[in-house]
């Protein structure tokens, strides 16, 4: 890489010695951290010619995060999440939990997800659901009596699909057009956050994020009978 060319320092230093600092330069803009020395003399305007030390690129090298502090991070962003959360939800009338559920409902009818079990009518049995919401899962079938008793109701329940292989007294639930309606301006906010919270944020760098996560989750699901062999090195 060639050396950024010499400039001259303009130095406002007093009494002999030595100083260092970081130059932008090179063909690639790399930094180029640089070692200069000074004399105190009226003779030199001027401080002797620079002593390249070492080279760095833009993306400074960091150490790989340990095993334990990339899954806390996980938890961390998540703490943090809540204020967002709670933010885009505020004003709605919903509480975070039932925002959680509508919204989960709302993407598997409306939105194409496919990671919430549903069938093509867009119902969700509730066991799919407990296992699926973010939020504080307990007293679900409350909330969900709470939503289909309002007026208009905001979702709908109906009884197990004996011929799907559901229990006979099992229930699922699917959001209504009403519940639909009411959500979506929530599900925008919770968009234009998210949208916010990643700019600036490089396009390979969210591949990788979303990567990890949804390797760490698949995993998790797939021992989630045998949790532990997560302690033992099992696969």
């Amino acid at each position: 890489m060639p050396l950024v060319a010499r400039r001259r320092l303009q130095l406002e230093l007093g009494g002999d010695g030595v100083g260092s600092g970081l130059l932008v330069g090179g063909h690639n803009g790399s930094i180029i951290r640089f070692v200069f020395y000074f004399v105190n003399d009226a003779r030199f305007d001027h401080p002797k010619t620079p002593v390249y030390a070492s080279t760095m690129a833009n993306t400074t090298s960091r150490k790989v995060p340990d095993h334990t502090e990339t899954i806390s991070s996980i938890f961390t962003a998540r703490r943090d999440l809540l204020h967002g959360v709670k933010a885009a939800v505020k004003g709605s009338l919903f509480t975070v939990e039932e925002a959680d559920l509508l919204i989960s409902l709302y993407g598997a009818r409306d939105l194409g997800w496919n990671d919430l079990e549903h069938d093509q009518a867009g119902y969700v049995t509730y066991r799919q659901l407990e296992s699926f919401l973010v939020h504080n899962a307990s007293l679900l079938s409350r909330r969900i009596i709470k939503l289909a008793n309002a007026k208009p109701s905001l979702v709908e329940v109906a009884d197990g699909d004996v011929a799907a292989g559901q229990h006979f007294n099992s229930k699922r639930v699917r959001i209504t057009d009403h519940g639909a309606k009411a959500i979506a301006p929530v599900w925008q906010r919770y968009q234009a956050m998210s949208a916010e919270l990643l700019r600036g944020i490089k396009d390979d760098q969210r591949i990788a994020h979303h990567a990890v996560n949804t390797a760490i989750s698949q995993r998790i699901r797939e021992r989630r009978d045998g949790l532990g062999a997560l302690f033992t090195g099992g696969k």
